[in-house]
């Protein structure tokens, strides 16, 4: 009998084990805001409920995978937050309070990394002034053992630089005073390398024009290491301005720029060369597993799929955020999200939607994490994918005008809200007043009958619908 209990309790641990290891691999979508895992050889996602936070602590959004691919992080709406934009029917004004949680796909636990002061409180019927923190989409450090993020304790002080060490639990704020930025303030994303901790910052002149530079801090002392500046006010013409900055080495950026050409930044000696293109890859798979190419394929700067010397373009209409991308650990799929909110994988022949028990809705927030990605800077040519570039009509409004990589104003008398997400439930990031300019980054992505762009407003990066019906709220800047 002791032998038949321990031989159960041996194939019960096997079997957990195993179940574990297939969840580590496995696509992890978070959608309809439930978190899902996709593993091998299933025919649809389920729900990965362990990780997810309380229920009136809804996630915000994007996730983001440790090195070892064991572990995601993300951000959560606070239950202070969730009360009042019950009792208010809704908030504006900019970015909302967060949480960071961490769950760990291996163990399947969840842990609050941070939170909310003590005696938080945040809109309070009573009149309490607000006392809340809003923390920054953390990122990862090389070796996976700490987290850093950027954080405001109120939008009336400076934002800060933080990493916070996962075993110990310390938590150190390493900047203390980031440089104001310019615009509707927002915590900025971050980018962990060998080098330092990347970040891009438009600040804002005596003379209020942006000034722009991508700044490496040392992540032990917060000390500068090395600043790439731009002339003052750079970001307001057209084509101007930096929209990423990832480490492609040890010690080297790779800068995408609103134009569409790239750079790569070596910080210790303040030198920067152009280079054609860059690629994203799983750092779990072989070197010749397939990859995600974003580069100047004509018309313009779009995603492609790239196996050996063959490329195909997974979205000749639209630029996918980084958030709906994704490659499998072993480097032989690459999933990915539409134009209409649903998910494919790709297997280097034929895309497939992925099967859905609940299909997601066109007004969800959606990421995909699978593997842990890298950059590489790609030096070469690239071939044209044959995309036409004819004019994109979203369903239920007419055809769209503007263009990626121009300039464009808002035409309308009202201003336009700025989102985290091309929908009208997605966080509100801030507006843009009747008469601002902006650069297009992105687009259209259509949903709720609305044509969405992404663009940069004075360094702020978000979403915008281009008009409903036969009105436009946008234009081309002449």
């Amino acid at each position: 009998m002791v032998r038949k209990s321990l031989l159960a309790l041996f194939l019960l641990l096997i079997a957990t084990s195993a179940i574990q290891a297939q969840r580590v691999g496995s696509l992890v979508i978070f959608a309809n805001g439930q978190l899902w895992a996709l593993e091998a050889g299933a025919e649809q996602p389920q729900p990965v409920d362990f990780c997810m936070p309380p229920e009136r602590e809804p996630i915000q959004g994007d996730l983001v995978i440790s090195p070892d691919g064991a572990k995601i992080t993300f951000r959560a709406q606070p239950e202070i937050v969730t009360a009042a934009v019950e009792r208010s029917g809704g908030i504006g004004g900019g970015e909302l309070p967060s949480n960071i949680w961490l769950c760990d796909l291996q163990a399947q636990t969840l842990t609050a990394v941070a939170g909310q002061p003590e005696g938080a409180s945040f809109f309070a019927e009573d009149g309490t002034p607000d006392s809340i923190t809003v923390h920054g989409l953390p990122a990862w450090s090389p070796d996976g053992t700490a987290l850093a993020w950027t954080q405001y304790l109120s939008f009336d002080q400076p934002m800060q630089l933080v990493t916070h060490d996962l075993a110990t639990g310390e938590r150190r704020v390493i900047v203390p005073e980031l440089p104001p930025q310019y615009g509707v303030p927002t915590t900025i994303n971050l980018q962990w390398g060998g080098a330092g901790i990347a970040l891009i910052s438009y600040a804002a002149t005596e003379a209020n024009q942006p000034l722009v530079s991508v700044n490496v801090y040392d992540p032990e002392t917060g000390g500068l290491v090395r600043q790439l500046e731009f002339p003052e006010g750079y970001g307001m013409g057209a084509g101007e301005g930096v929209s990423g900055a990832y480490w492609v080495s040890d010690d080297m950026l790779g800068i995408v720029f609103t134009d569409g050409h790239f750079e790569a930044f070596a910080p210790e000696i303040g030198v920067s060369e152009r280079v054609d293109a860059l690629e994203l890859y799983s750092t779990s798979a072989a070197s010749d597993g397939l990859s995600l190419m974003y580069g100047p394929f004509h018309p313009g700067n779009i995603w492609a799929a790239r196996d050996g010397d063959s490329y195909t373009a997974l979205a000749p209409t639209q630029l996918y955020q980084l958030s709906h991308l994704a490659i499998s650990p072993a480097g032989d799929a690459v999933a990915y999200v539409d134009v209409d909110n649903q998910v494919y994988i790709w297997n280097g022949e034929m895309a497939a939607p992925v099967t859905m028990i609940e299909p997601i809705t066109q007004f969800s927030t959606v990421s995909l994490v699978w593997s842990p990605l890298g950059w590489r800077d790609y030096r070469g040519e690239l071939p044209e994918l044959g995309i036409t570039g004819e004019p994109i009509t979203c369903s239920g409004f007419i055809e769209s005008r503007l263009v990626v990589g121009q300039r464009g104003v808002v035409s309308d008398d009202l201003a336009n809200n700025l989102r985290e997400q091309p929908t009208s439930s997605s966080a509100r990031l801030g507006e843009i007043p009747s008469g601002g300019e902006f650069n297009v980054l992105a687009g259209p992505m259509c949903a709720q009958e609305l044509a969405w762009w992404q663009v940069d407003y004075n360094g702020v990066i978000g979403w915008t619908a281009e008009g409903q019906g036969d009105e436009y709220w946008l234009a081309p800047l002449p």
